[in-house]
């Protein structure tokens, strides 16, 4: 392991990746996120989309697999963030409205309307 870790201290990833792929060993390096939403296999497979909610636009994986005739991508909506907290606490949790209201009130809650 230390001739490898001492052949990929002197170059970069991309070179490692390069010169190792070069040699038809397969391999891949770990890549930025960013990397990986311009790879050019990704974009042509639909690997990621662009989705909106309250706070703008950003990007998500979509499913890696496709159904014929069967929308299985990524979806716009995404719930306000904290719009689910009351239900969660007092339903799955048991906690008394008034300790809920009361965390809300602190700022403890967070939901929109804060």
């Amino acid at each position: 392991m230390a001739l490898v870790e001492g052949w990929t201290k002197t170059r970069t990833a991309a070179d490692c990746e390069r010169i190792l792929m070069a040699g038809k060993v397969p391999c891949a390096r770990y890549r930025e996120v960013q990397e990986l939403f311009d790879d050019p296999q990704l974009v042509h497979r639909k690997a990621f989309t662009t989705v909106a909610d309250a706070a703008g636009y950003f990007r998500v994986p979509n499913p890696p697999f496709a159904i014929e005739d069967a929308p299985v991508g990524a979806r716009d909506w995404i719930a306000p963030l904290g719009s689910s907290a009351r239900e969660i606490l007092g339903r799955l949790l048991h906690i008394d409205q008034d300790s809920i209201d009361d965390l809300h009130a602190r700022g403890i809650l967070f939901a929109e309307d804060n």
